[in-house]
């Protein structure tokens, strides 16, 4: 089966840098134009159903590949979330490290395992091979597209491609996956949506 991998467009908190797991906000204009530009890019693939988290900004950009592709919504899950930033929800790197003195490299940082809160990048790990596993075991004859969040994406890389050293996932960051049984290989690496992306 193929598994399409893909962050969500922009939102205002991304436009403002902010650290945003729990927050639930929509897509901006430009996130909506990436969200078209994404569509075009996965066409080829010819996915048979979209999942997503239960955000609004992930459940937004799959309405609108769903319209432009004519793929359906499947459903939203919430296993499918980013990463909880506990306290650090809501602010800048900068602030962060302000405020905690944690230096936020990506989305998977192990220092914020510290936080009270948090989320542990190893439950990340446990939580997204939940989730591919869910989509593996229920579509296995399917070719299936997920559009999810930035830690849930890099950690789905890691876990596939054995680390993620070097790699960003912008908004609308795809790559597809080709799975046999949980034997999951990575057959396109990653494609970046260039919308002037400040993300």
């Amino acid at each position: 089966m193929i598994i399409g991998i893909a962050r969500h467009g922009e939102t205002d908190s991304n436009s403002m840098k902010l650290w945003v797991s729990d927050g639930d906000y929509p897509l901006n204009e430009k996130g909506r134009a990436q969200a078209k530009l994404l569509a075009t890019s996965l066409k080829d693939f010819n996915f048979d159903l979209i999942l997503t988290s239960d955000k609004k900004r992930t459940i937004e950009t799959a309405e609108i590949i769903s319209q432009e592709l004519g793929i359906p919504i499947y459903g939203s899950f919430k296993i499918f979330r980013d990463r909880n930033y506990g306290p650090a929800e809501g602010l800048t790197s900068e602030e962060i490290y302000a405020k905690f003195g944690i230096r936020m490299k990506n989305s998977l940082t192990p220092e914020l395992d510290l936080l009270p809160g948090a989320e542990k990048v190893e439950e990340l790990k446990e939580r997204v091979l939940k989730g591919l596993r869910f989509i593996i075991d229920r579509f296995q004859n399917h070719s299936v597209l997920l559009i999810t969040h930035g830690a849930f994406a890099r950690m789905a890389y890691r876990i596939i491609n054995g680390n993620d050293v070097g790699i960003y996932i912008y908004n609308c960051s795809n790559f597809i996956v080709k799975c046999e049984n949980e034997t999951c290989e990575i057959v396109r690496d990653i494609q970046h949506i260039n919308y002037d992306d400040s993300s």
